[in-house]
Order: structure tokens, then C-alpha cells, then sequence
């Protein structure tokens, strides 16, 4: 497994690229480009989209408010 990535005891496995894009809310078609290892660790970086939408939607409504 990698060592970036939790293991599933139950599967036997390390989660894929695509599993680990998928928790962090990036869409499927999003492309991560670069080696495995690198896919991993900008997945474990990044703010994830999600939260960055909700972030910005807060920040927006407080800006809104000042006006």
C-alpha cells in the first residue's frame, strides 16, 4: 500500500487515485496529472472543492453584508 494512503483492512487494500479524488469531493472527470505518487499527495493537499465552495459562499455573504 501507499503509505499517503489509509489501508482497508476489510479489502485488503490501499484506496485508488480515483477513491481518494472521490473523498475529497473532486468530480470523477477531474485529471490529476503526473506519477501515482504524485496524484496522492496533490489530493492530500488540496483544499477540498467542496469546502472551498462553502468557504467562499461565507466569505461572500459577509462581504455582502458590509455593502
Amino acid at each position: 500500500g501507499n503509505r499517503f494512503i489509509h489501508y482497508d483492512s476489510s479489502q485488503a487494500r490501499s484506496i485508488t487515485v480515483r477513491e481518494a479524488a472521490r473523498l475529497q469531493s473532486f468530480d470523477d472527470d477531474f485529471d490529476f496529472i503526473g506519477t501515482q505518487g504524485n496524484a496522492y499527495q496533490m489530493i492530500g493537499n488540496a483544499v477540498p472543492p467542496l469546502m472551498a465552495k462553502g468557504i467562499a459562499e461565507g466569505i461572500l455573504s459577509v462581504l455582502k453584508q458590509g455593502e
